[in-house]
């Protein structure tokens, strides 16, 4: 957005990037007050944490500037960021519900029979199977 003061003056704020040759405009907008003795306000995308940003205004393409001579150099502080990010939390809570997934698929007793359980059934089949070869045997010799 570009700020014109009754339509005759610009004022931006240059600042440099660490990853730019040159620096980069941004337009500044007057929050309260007049032209000589008000707030002016600028917004700078997101800075490296830590890092440092040198800038200046310039009024007019130059005919007023702050600092006169250089720049200011502004340090991005503030309350030290958190060692746990967003992207860390997601990653374990995905890992927790995958690791849970697992256990379920492959749990004995949730998904699929425990050991005893199909030892029983072999057993059964086992049993089945003799009584059907008894039967058969038994069959013979009546017939036989």
């Amino acid at each position: 957005m570009t700020c014109y003061n009754n339509d005759s003056y610009e004022v931006a704020l240059y600042y440099e990037q660490w990853e730019s040759a040159y620096p980069v405009k941004v337009q500044m907008s007057l929050l309260a007050g007049n032209y000589t003795d008000g707030a002016w306000f600028a917004e700078l995308p997101a800075q490296e944490w830590g890092g440092t940003v040198t800038c200046s205004v310039v009024v007019d393409n130059g005919a007023a500037r702050y600092p006169s001579q250089g720049t200011v150099a502004i340090t991005i502080d503030g309350p030290s960021r958190s060692k746990i990010t967003s992207e860390m939390i997601l990653l374990a809570v995905f890992l927790v519900i995958a690791f849970i997934a697992l256990e379920l698929a492959f749990k004995p007793g949730f998904w699929r029979p425990t050991g005893r359980e199909r030892a029983r059934k072999l057993e059964e089949e086992d049993r089945k199977k003799e009584e059907e070869e008894k039967k058969a045997k038994q069959k013979e010799e009546k017939t036989g």
